[in-house]
Order: C-alpha cells, then sequence, then structure tokens
C-alpha cells in the first residue's frame, strides 16, 4: 500500500510540475526540427532541378548544338540529385532519431499519468495513452511530418509554374483543388468504418493492458 501511495504521489508530482509535458518534451527537440527544416529546404529547393534542366537543354544545348555544353550541365544535375539524396535521407534518419528519444522522453510520464488515471475511478481508458504515444512516435518516423515540412513550399512551386506559363498554374491550381475534394470526399466516406475500427481496436488494446 505504501508503495502505491510513493507512485501515486510521485505521479501527481509529475502532472502538477509538468502541466504540459508535450509541449517541454516538443520543445526540448527545437534544434533538431531546425536541422529537419533546413534538410526539407535543401529537398524543396533541389525539386526544380529537373526543371531547370530542361530549360538548359532547350534554350543552350538545342540551340548551340553543344556536347560539351550538355555534359556540363548533366554533370551538374548529377552533383544536386546526389546532393538531394543526401538531404533526404539526412532528414529520414535525423527524424527516426528523434522520434526514439521522443519516445524515451515521453515514456515515463505517459505511464505514470496512465498508472494514475487506473487508480482514479473517474478516469476513463487511461490505456489509450500508450496508443497516442505509439501513433506520435509513429508520425514523427513517416512520411505525414515530411509533408508537414514540405506543404510550406506548394506556393513556391506554383509561382514557379505561373513564371513559365500561367496556363500551367492555373492548372495546378486546378488539380491541387480536385485533389483536396477527392481526400475530403474520401475521408468523409470512410469516417464512420474509422471510427468504428478505432473503437474496437480501442476497446481490445484496453482489455490487453488491463
Amino acid at each position: 500500500m505504501n508503495t502505491v501511495m510513493k507512485l501515486q504521489s510521485g505521479a501527481r508530482s509529475a502532472y502538477v510540475n509538468h502541466s504540459s509535458p508535450l509541449t517541454e518534451v516538443l520543445l526540448s527537440f527545437k534544434k533538431e526540427f531546425l536541422v529537419v527544416g533546413l534538410f526539407s529546404a535543401v529537398v524543396n529547393l533541389l525539386m526544380l532541378t529537373p526543371t531547370l534542366y530542361m530549360l538548359q537543354v532547350f534554350d543552350r544545348v538545342l540551340n548551340g548544338q553543344s556536347f560539351t555544353t550538355l555534359f556540363v550541365v548533366s554533370l551538374i544535375t548529377l552533383f544536386l540529385f546526389v546532393m538531394m539524396a543526401f538531404a533526404e535521407w539526412a532528414r529520414s534518419i535525423l527524424l527516426v532519431r528523434t522520434g526514439v528519444k521522443l519516445d524515451q522522453a515521453l515514456s515515463k510520464k505517459v505511464f505514470l499519468s496512465s498508472f494514475l488515471s487506473y487508480l482514479n475511478p473517474s478516469e476513463s481508458e487511461p490505456s489509450k495513452a500508450f496508443g497516442y504515444l505509439i501513433t506520435l512516435r509513429q508520425f514523427m518516423t513517416g512520411n505525414g511530418v515530411f509533408a508537414l515540412f514540405d506543404s510550406p513550399w506548394l506556393p513556391i512551386y506554383v509561382g514557379v509554374l505561373f513564371l513559365l506559363h500561367p496556363l500551367l498554374g492555373w492548372l495546378a491550381i486546378g488539380f491541387s483543388v480536385v485533389q483536396v475534394g477527392i481526400a475530403w470526399y474520401g475521408y468523409h466516406v470512410g469516417r464512420d468504418a474509422q471510427l468504428t475500427s478505432d473503437a474496437s481496436g480501442a476497446t481490445a488494446q484496453k482489455f490487453m493492458q488491463s
């Protein structure tokens, strides 16, 4: 009984002293997120490499009929592709390591909070906390976080298309609207089935952890 009371007291103390542990832990990885943002900027800038390469081929190589120019431009493009692949690999590795460190930093707090919830009958489904932690770690190491870092570059890509030709820019905007509409429709069509699946998974998880 004394051990339980000590654990409960420690859990309450941790909860009081850290009103928002998730925010504090995420802020402690601010340096890692800035580096990932830098690598994402490099990757997104170098995504324009094929477009610039084709522009140089049509503007310089075909007009000048110079094999040397084609060789140099191709060599530079190959180097930029290698740099883009390295930046993509580096940010993936960094995010995986950050996800593991995030799990290690939050796992103890999640356990204490979950244990305190089990001791408090007014709380419901405390086992969900571990599922949320797993979901957060998977998001940190998956494609979702890449989309979060890459999405701010969408206006830049559209702007480049407008510079090439206004019709290309409007086509890009049109297809973006279509894609958002398809995603919205798919979300609403599968929402009920997803909610049912989540509820069943939560019930199974609660039973297993109990």
